[in-house]
C-alpha cells in the first residue's frame, strides 16, 4: 500500500485579504470590519476539491498562533476567570476594585486629639445628646463673649467649647536668640479663657503623645453617636441620623485582554491609582474643591482710634450671610490623595454654600464669625444642628472597629423604645422603664412612624443599659478619684470594702440588658457584630472551623460599662507607672465613667452602702443610682461647677452615689464578651441548672431579677423559646452571635410595675437580650488587685460602646498653617490696622503696644477660622503597584512619607534644612503643633518649660514645642498619612461590581491580583488590627494556615492594610548623636558657644533620651507571595470540520464529544506566535466525502474565543492510500 501526503495551508490572513479589500472598497466602517473577520475563526477553501476515501487519514501537520506579545515572561488576560457568582454573571480577570480608606498620622501637626481642655459635656439627662459634648448653653451664661448676650450666641459659645473653632496652635511662638531647634522658641500658651478662643487638646493616653497611630477619616454625613429628628409641619425635616463609617474611594483597576509584561501592568495600575477626576481640560479636585476665605466687605460708621471700640458694624452690609468671600486655589488631587475640610475650613465651606436667609439646614452654617471690630455678632444665627453636623463631619478616630460598630448600636436601638406608658409594638427596641410620677422622663421625635414622630422615654433612658445584678465579690481598700475636686486636680481616696466584680470565677455570666429580643434587634446586632471582633490574648487555635468549639471560645468582642466623662477626666501619660499613685501631680485627675439614666425605686437591699428611700431617677451624668460611693457633686447635688447645666437637685437627689473613677489598669471600665455563642447555650439546656449556674441567673445570684427561662406563669411555649434560639444571627463566617433571650423572674421586676398596667405585662413577656461575659480585657500580675478593681455595676448603668470620646480615641483633621498674613486677612482692614503689626509674619495673638484685645486685628484676625488653610491634604502621595526584583508584584507607598520639613508652621527650623524632601524615620522628635494637657510626669520631666517667660505650662497645658513624640515599643515615626485597603470587589462581565468579604475568598480565584501572584488573606484578612506596624517578613509570615496560629495573624496583620518605612535593624546606629557646639571667634579673639546642635555619630549607640534622632528611609511593600501566573491555559482546542466525524471529548462540561481534532500545546513561543508540531493522532476516513473549504475554529479548552492576533495559521496533513503498483511477473 502507497501513502501520499498532501498539505492543505489554512492561513486566517489570507483567507479574509480579499473579504477585507472588498470591505474597504466598499467604505465599511472599522467596526465592521472587526465584528466580520474574527481571529480565530476562518475558512479555507479549495476550489478544485478534495476527495478523501475510506481509509486516508487526517492530521494536524503544525499549527502556529499568533499572539501579539504573547512571547517571553507575559500575563494573559482572556476577560474571564472561568466562573461565575451566584446570580451566574461571568466574572472577569482583567479587572477589579479597591475600596481605599485614608488617615492621618498622629504626628499632632494635622491631628487635633480631642477633647478640648474646656469640653463641656451635655449634663440635661432630658435630652437624647446627654453625656456627650454641649452643643447649646442649657442656660448657662459664657464670660468669654463681648457683646449683647443672645440665646443663639450662648448656644455658640457652649459648642465652641468643645469644638477646635480657631487659634489652633493655642499659644505666641516668639523665637529665642542663638536658636537651634523648635525648644529654642518661647511658646507662650493661651489662658483657658483667652479672649481668642484657644484650643488645647485633653487626649486620651493613646494619643497623648505623637506616635503612629493612624487616625482613619469618617464619612462626611457622620452626625455623632445620637440620633436625632427634627421635623415641624411646613419646615425641612432635620435627619441627622449616619452612622460613623469609613470614609472610603473605590478605584478601579483594569488591564486589557491579552498580553502584557509584569513590569507594564504594575506601571499601568500605579498610573489608574493616580488616576485624576474630569478632564485634562478642567480637572477636578476631590473631595472639596481648594479654596481659601476673607472676610466680608464691611460699612462702619467710622473708623475707631486704637483703644476705642467704636460703632457697631452695619450687618446689612456684609457681603454675604456670614460676611465671608471664598477665593480659589491651584490644588491637585488623585484617587490616593484627597483634600479634606479641616476644623476651622468645614465652617467656611459650609458657610458659602449657606445662602442669605436660608432656613438653617443641618448641612450648612449660618453663625457670624468673629470678623468685625469686636465679637458682638459671634455667634449670632447658630443653629444646635448645624452644630452637631459640623463637629462631627468626618471626624477621625483611632478606633474605626469600636466607632463604627458602637455608632451603628447607639443609634439604631433608640429608634423605637417602648416604656410604661407608651405601646409596646412587636418592633420595639429598648425598654426604658417606667414614667416618673406619670410622665415620662423626656421625649423626643422619632422614624418610628409618620403617625407618632415623638416618642417618650421611661425613667431608664434611651439607652442600652445592663438590667440586673450582676456577680461579685468584697474587697478593701479599693482607691479612687473624688469627683467632687476634679477641677482642682482630683483626690485620691481609699475605700472600706466594697463589691466589685468577679471575674475569675464567673467566666459565662449573662448580662441581661434592656434590649428587646425581636427580628429587629436581632439584624441590628448582626450588622454591628459582624465585623467587631478579635481573638483573646491567650488563644493557641491554629485552624479556623466553626464547628470546633475551641475556634468559637477563642473569639470576643470588646464593650465597656458605663461612659466616661470627658469635662471630668484628664487622663495620665500613657508613661506613667500606675505604681506610683501616690505622687501622680495634681494636674492628673480620674477617668471619670457616666452612668446612666437609673429607673427609680431599685432596692439595693444588700449592700450595706445603700441609699434608703425612693428617689426620682434624675441624676447627673457621673452619678449613679444607689452606687457603693458617695463622692458628692456640688452643695446642692447637681453638675459640677461650670458645667452648663446648674439646675438644682432636690435633696431626696443628692445622694446619688458614683461608678467612681479607679486609678489603676480598668481601661475605661472595659471587658471582654463571647462573640460566637459556646456550644452549650442551646434551648435544651437553657432549663438546665448548671447552666444556669454558670450564667449567673439562678439561685447563686440572689438579687438576680433575670433568668434564662420564661416563669411558668407567661405562658410561653418550649416550641416559641425554640425559635427565639434558631434566630440567632450568624456573623463572621457563619457561626451564631453569642446572645441568648432573658426574661424577668416573677415577682422580680417591681421596679418596671409590671403588675399595674398592660404595658407593663408587655414587658413581662417579652424577651430581652443578654450577653456572655468572658472577662476583663487588661490584667497586671505585677499590680495590687485594689488597683485594678472593677466597681460592681448595677441595673441601669450603660453596657456596650461607650459615646466618650476618650474612649473612641477621637481627633479632628486640623492645620496650624495660615493662608494668609494678618493683613491680607480683610477685604478693606480699618485704617488703625497697621498699629504694632509686623507685616508678613505668621500671624500671632499677641497684643500690639497700646491696641486693646478687643482691637487687635493681630490677634482677633489671625486666629479667627479663616485664617487657616480651609482644606488639608490626605492620603498616600505616591502609592504605586510595581514588579519588583525578587519578580513579585508589591504594594508599596500606601503612605505620605514623614519628610525632613523645615519644622512646623508656626516655629520654622531656625537653620533652613537643605534636603527638606527626605523621606526619614524620626524618633524623640518634638514636632508637635499643638498644645496639649500636661499629664503626670512630664510636668516633672519638662521642668523647664515652667520656668518660660509667663510660666510657659498655663492651665496645666503644656506647650507644643515641649511635647515629645512617644517612646513606646512603637516609638517611630515615619508617616504623615496614607490610604488602607479596605475591600475588594469582583467586576462582573455586564459591568457590574460585587464587594468581596473575607470569607468570599472562592470568587477570587483567577482575578486581576491572583494572577499578579496575591493570596486572597494578604489582601483581605480575617485577623489584624488597625493601629499594627506594617512589616513585610513578619506580614506574610502569618499569612497561611498550616501550623500557624491566629494569634499571629492578629499580632502581625495590619487592617485596613497600608504600609510604613521599612524599619529593621540596619537602622539603629543611625538613632545615635552626639553634641557639637557652635562657637563663635569675637574680634578680640575671644570665643563663645552660642549654641548647641546633635549631629549623627554613626557609632554603635542609641538614641539618647529627649534629643531629636533620624534616618533616610525607604518604603516597606506588601509583596505578593506568589509568582505571577503567565498563561491562563496549557493548550488551545482546534476546531475544524475537516473530519466529518471526529473523536475529540472536552469542553467546559467535560466529556463532552466536541467537533475538534487537535489540542494546540503552548510550550513553545517565540516572536509573536506558539508553535504546535505535529501530533500522532490521526483520523481515518471510513466514508468518502470531497473537502471544498475547511473551516478552523481556535478556542479556549472552556469553548470561548481566545484572545489572538490576525496572523495565525494551520497546517493539515492528509495521508492518501492507494494500492501498490502490481509486480510485473518474473519471468518465465
Amino acid at each position: 500500500m502507497n501513502v501520499r501526503p498532501i498539505i492543505i495551508e489554512s492561513n486566517r490572513e489570507l483567507a479574509y485579504r480579499e473579504l477585507i479589500q472588498s470591505e474597504i472598497s466598499q467604505d465599511a466602517t472599522s467596526n465592521a470590519l472587526l465584528d466580520n473577520f474574527p481571529n480565530n475563526t476562518w475558512k479555507t477553501s479549495i476550489d478544485s476539491g478534495l476527495e478523501v476515501v475510506p481509509g486516508d487519514t487526517i492530521q494536524l501537520d503544525s499549527a502556529m498562533i499568533n499572539s501579539i506579545g504573547g512571547g517571553g515572561e507575559v500575563l494573559e488576560f482572556s476577560g474571564f476567570t472561568g466562573l461565575k457568582n451566584t446570580q451566574g454573571e461571568k466574572i472577569v480577570d482583567n479587572k477589579m476594585q479597591l475600596s481605599l480608606t485614608y488617615y492621618v498620622s498622629n504626628n499632632q501637626q494635622n491631628n487635633f486629639n480631642l477633647p478640648k481642655t474646656r469640653f463641656s459635656t451635655q449634663y440635661d439627662e432630658r435630652h437624647i445628646t446627654y453625656g456627650g459634648p454641649a452643643f447649646y448653653s442649657q442656660g448657662m451664661s459664657n464670660p468669654i463673649h463681648n457683646g449683647v448676650a443672645t440665646l443663639e450666641k450662648e448656644d455658640f459659645y457652649i459648642w465652641e467649647r468643645s469644638y477646635p473653632y480657631q487659634y489652633i496652635e493655642g499659644s505666641r511662638t516668639t523665637v529665642t536668640a542663638n536658636a537651634t531647634d523648635a525648644r529654642s522658641y518661647d511658646v507662650i500658651v493661651a489662658e483657658e479663657e483667652d479672649y481668642y478662643l484657644p484650643s488645647h487638646s485633653k487626649t486620651c493616653p493613646e494619643l497623648y503623645k505623637p506616635n503612629n497611630k493612624r487616625l482613619y477619616i469618617g464619612v462626611k454625613d457622620y452626625c455623632g453617636p445620637y440620633r436625632i429628628i427634627n421635623q415641624k409641619l411646613g419646615e425641612q425635616v432635620i435627619r441627622l441620623t449616619t452612622p460613623w463609617d469609613y470614609y472610603t474611594r473605590q478605584v478601579s483597576l483594569s488591564v486589557k485582554d491579552g498580553f502584557t509584561t509584569p513590569s507594564a501592568l504594575g506601571s499601568v495600575l500605579t498610573g489608574q491609582l493616580h488616576n485624576r477626576e474630569g478632564d485634562a481640560i478642567d480637572w477636578d479636585v476631590e473631595t472639596i474643591e481648594a479654596k481659601y476665605f476673607k472676610a466680608g466687605t464691611y460699612v462702619k460708621l467710622a473708623d475707631p482710634a486704637p483703644g476705642d471700640p467704636g460703632d457697631p458694624i452695619d450687618i446689612d452690609a456684609y457681603s454675604g450671610g456670614t460676611g465671608i468671600q471664598e477665593f480659589k486655589m491651584p490644588a491637585v488631587t488623585d484617587q490616593t490623595m484627597l483634600t479634606f475640610p479641616n476644623c476651622t475650613g468645614k465652617m467656611c465651606y459650609r458657610a458659602t454654600e449657606t445662602q442669605t436667609g436660608e432656613l438653617k439646614h443641618q448641612n450648612g452654617w449660618n453663625a457670624w464669625f468673629s470678623v468685625g471690630i469686636d465679637t458682638a455678632y459671634r455667634g449670632d444665627e447658630y443653629s444646635f444642628y448645624q452644630g452637631i453636623s459640623t463637629y462631627y463631619q468626618n471626624i477621625m478616630t483611632a478606633r474605626p472597629k469600636y466607632l463604627k460598630a458602637g455608632s451603628l448600636l447607639n443609634q439604631e436601638i433608640v429608634k423605637n423604645p417602648a416604656y410604661e406608658m407608651s405601646a409596646f409594638d412587636a418592633n420595639a427596641t429598648l425598654w426604658t422603664g417606667r414614667a416618673v410620677a406619670g410622665v415620662p422622663l423626656y421625649s423626643y421625635q422619632s422614624d418610628k412612624s409618620v403617625d407618632m414622630p415623638t416618642v417618650d422615654v421611661g425613667a431608664m433612658g434611651a439607652g442600652l443599659m445592663v438590667m440586673d445584678f450582676l456577680p461579685f465579690k468584697l474587697l478593701g481598700d479599693v482607691l479612687y478619684w473624688d469627683n467632687v475636686l476634679n477641677d482642682a486636680g482630683g483626690t485620691l481616696n481609699s475605700a472600706p470594702p466594697i463589691e466589685v466584680m468577679d471575674f475569675e470565677n464567673n467566666k459565662g455570666t449573662v448580662i441581661p440588658t434592656n434590649m428587646i429580643w425581636n427580628e429587629t434587634t436581632l439584624d441590628l446586632l448582626q450588622r454591628v457584630f459582624d465585623d467587631y471582633y478579635e481573638l483573646k490574648p491567650n488563644t493557641e487555635i491554629t485552624e479556623p472551623d466553626i464547628n470546633n468549639p475551641a475556634f468559637l471560645d477563642a473569639h470576643v468582642s470588646r464593650v465597656n460599662f458605663g461612659r466616661i466623662d470627658d469635662q471630668q477626666t484628664i487622663p495620665n501619660s500613657p508613661e506613667d507607672d500606675p505604681k506610683v499613685y501616690p505622687y501622680k501631680p495634681v494636674y492628673t485627675a480620674p477617668m471619670q465613667v457616666q452612668y446612666g439614666e437609673a429607673h427609680g425605686g431599685f432596692k439595693y437591699e444588700d449592700s450595706p452602702y445603700q441609699i434608703t428611700g425612693f428617689a426620682p431617677p434624675r441624676n447627673p451624668l457621673y452619678c449613679g443610682y444607689q452606687r457603693q460611693f458617695n463622692t458628692g457633686t456640688s452643695a446642692t447635688g447637681g453638675a459640677p461647677a461650670g458645667a452648663p447645666y446648674q439646675g438644682a437637685v432636690p435633696a431626696t437627689e443628692r445622694n446619688y452615689i458614683s461608678l467612681m473613677g479607679a486609678v489603676g489598669n480598668t481601661n475605661n471600665l472595659e471587658i471582654f464578651i463571647q462573640h460566637y455563642l459556646p456550644p452549650s447555650y442551646t434551648v435544651d439546656t437553657a432549663k438546665d441548672v448548671e447552666l444556669a449556674k454558670q450564667a449567673n441567673l439562678s439561685e447563686n445570684r440572689a438579687r438576680s431579677q433575670m433568668a434564662m427561662w420564661p416563669p411558668a406563669s407567661r405562658n410561653i411555649s418550649y416550641e416559641y423559646v425554640k425559635n427565639l434560639y434558631k434566630n440567632i444571627p450568624k456573623v463572621s463566617g457563619g457561626a451564631k452571635l453569642a446572645i441568648v433571650p432573658v426574661w424577668f423572674k416573677d415577682g422580680g421586676a417591681d421596679y418596671l410595675a409590671v403588675d399595674t398596667d398592660n404595658n407593663g405585662e408587655q414587658a413581662n413577656k417579652h424577651a430581652y437580650v443578654g450577653f456572655i461575659q468572658y472577662d476583663r480585657t487588661t490584667w497586671d500580675d505585677n499590680l495590687e488587685e485594689k488597683l485594678q478593681a472593677f466597681p460592681l455595676p448595677c441595673a441601669g448603668e450603660y453596657f456596650g460602646f461607650s459615646t466618650s470620646e476618650h474612649t473612641n480615641q477621637l481627633s479632628q483633621l486640623c492645620t496650624t498653617q495660615k493662608c494668609l498674613t494678618e493683613e491680607e486677612i480683610y477685604l478693606t482692614p480699618p485704617a488703625y490696622f497697621n498699629a504694632g503689626v509686623t507685616r508678613g509674619q505668621y500671624p500671632n495673638a499677641q497684643s500690639p503696644v497700646g491696641v486693646s484685645p478687643f482691637l487687635n486685628f493681630q490677634g482677633q484676625v489671625g486666629t479667627s477660622p479663616m485664617a487657616y488653610m480651609p482644606f488639608t491634604y490626605v492620603g498616600a502621595n505616591d502609592s504605586a503597584i510595581e514588579f519588583g526584583q525578587s519578580s513579585r508584584f508589591a504594594l508599596k507607598q500606601f503612605h505620605t512619607p514623614l519628610k525632613k520639613g523645615n519644622g512646623v508652621y508656626q516655629a520654622s527650623t531656625i537653620l533652613t534644612e537643605t534636603e527638606p524632601q527626605q523621606n526619614i524615620i524620626s524618633w524623640t522628635n518634638y514636632n508637635s503643633a499643638i498644645c496639649s494637657k500636661a499629664y503626670g510626669r512630664d510636668i516633672i520631666l519638662n521642668a523647664n518649660s515652667v520656668a518660660h517667660p509667663d510660666g510657659g505650662i498655663v492651665d496645666g497645658v503644656q506647650p507644643y514645642n515641649r511635647i515629645l513624640s512617644s517612646v513606646s515599643n512603637q516609638s517611630s515615626i515615619s508617616t504623615q498619612g496614607g490610604i488602607g485597603l479596605n475591600g475588594l470587589s469582583i467586576v462582573l462581565a455586564g459591568g457590574g461590581v460585587e464587594p468581596l468579604t473575607p470569607y468570599s475568598h472562592l470568587l477570587f480565584t483567577n482575578t486581576l491580583f491572583q494572577k499578579m501572584g496575591f493570596i486572597y488573606e494578604q489582601l483581605f484578612p480575617v485577623y489584624g488590627l488597625v493601629q499594627n506596624n506594617f512589616n513585610r517578613g513578619n506580614y506574610n509570615k502569618a499569612i497561611g494556615y498550616v501550623n500557624n496560629p491566629l494569634l499571629n495573624k492578629q499580632r502581625n496583620i495590619v487592617m485596613p492594610i497600608t504600609t510604613n518605612a521599612y524599619i529593621s535593624s540596619a537602622v539603629d546606629i543611625a538613632q545615635a548623636k552626639l553634641s557639637k557646639n557652635v562657637v563663635t571667634v569675637a574680634g578680640d579673639g575671644s570665643q563663645t558657644v552660642t549654641s548647641v546642635v546633635f549631629a549623627p555619630s554613626e557609632n554603635l549607640g542609641a538614641s539618647q533620651p529627649n534629643n531629636p534622632s533620624n534616618t533616610n528611609a525607604i518604603s516597606d511593600e506588601l509583596q505578593a507571595i506568589n509568582l505571577p501566573a503567565k498563561l491562563d491555559y496549557p493548550y488551545l482546542v482546534l476546531y475544524s470540520d475537516i473530519v466529518r466525524n471526529p473523536d475529540y471529548f472536552g469542553g467546559p462540561e467535560q466529556g463532552q464529544k466536541l467537533h475538534a481534532i487537535a489540542y494546540l500545546s503552548r510550550n513553545y513561543s517565540t516572536g509573536d506566535y506558539y508553535f504546535s508540531s505535529a501530533t500522532n493522532f490521526s483520523y481515518t476516513v471510513d466514508e468518502p466525502y470531497v473537502i471544498t473549504s475547511i473551516t478552523s475554529d481556535i478556542r479556549l479548552p472552556d469553548g470561548t474565543t481566545p484572545l489572538l492576533g490576525p496572523k495565525s495559521a494551520v497546517i493539515y496533513k492528509v495521508l492518501k492510500s492507494s494500492p501498490a503498483p502490481a509486480l510485473p511477473d518474473p519471468p518465465k
